[in-house]
């Protein structure tokens, strides 16, 4: 697969323990679907690490077509909080 030129690629990444872990994951589909609905939003990913070692257990990944539709997806949630 190859990445389309001008993808800008959003990661963060969490360390969540388990007892707020149900709560978290409801707050990331809220912005999730919301993302989804953006202009420019290519994927949208969640990933889960539930063994191994490792400090962050959640890591969420966004492709954005490109800089200006990252940019104006960073307003608009700035708006919106």
């Amino acid at each position: 697969m190859s990445i389309p030129e001008g993808s800008i690629f959003r990661v963060d990444k969490f360390s969540v323990p388990p007892g707020a872990r149900d709560a978290f994951i409801a707050k990331i589909r809220e912005t999730h679907a919301l993302l989804d609905g953006a202009d420019g939003c290519l994927q949208n990913l969640v990933l889960e690490q539930v063994s191994g070692p490792g400090e962050y257990n959640i890591v969420t990944i966004v492709e954005w077509r490109d800089a200006a539709a990252f940019e104006q997806a960073k307003l608009a949630a700035q708006m919106r909080h």
